[in-house]
C-alpha cells in the first residue's frame, strides 16, 4: 500500500481532520455558547478515536499477514547494493 503522491496528501490530511475535527467541535461550541449533553461530547470524542483505532487495527494486521522470507530478503538487499543474488549470497556465506 503505497501512498505516495496526491493520494498520500489526501490520506494524511483525512487523518488530521479526524484527529481535529473533536476539539474544532467543542471549541466552536464553546465559543458559540451552545449547551450540550454528556453524551454529545463522549460521542464527538469516541467515535474518531474508535475509528483511529479500528484503522491501526487493519493496518496491524495487514502488516502482520505477509511474511519476510529470509530468501526474499536478501534479495532486496542485494538489489539495494546493486549486487546480483549469487554474489550477495556468496558474500553472506563467507
Amino acid at each position: 500500500m503505497a501512498l505516495g503522491g496526491p493520494r498520500g496528501r489526501l490520506v494524511a490530511a483525512l487523518v488530521l481532520l479526524l484527529f481535529a475535527a473533536p476539539s474544532l467541535l467543542l471549541a466552536g461550541t464553546v465559543l458559540f455558547d451552545v449547551p450540550l449533553s454528556g453524551e454529545f461530547v463522549l460521542v464527538a470524542l469516541g467515535v474518531p478515536l474508535a475509528v483511529i483505532t479500528l484503522g491501526l487495527a487493519y493496518v496491524g494486521r495487514q502488516v502482520a499477514s505477509e511474511a519476510d522470507e529470509p530468501a526474499l530478503v536478501g534479495d532486496r538487499l542485494a538489489e539495494q547494493v546493486d549486487m546480483s543474488s549469487e554474489e550477495y549470497r556468496e558474500l553472506t556465506e563467507e
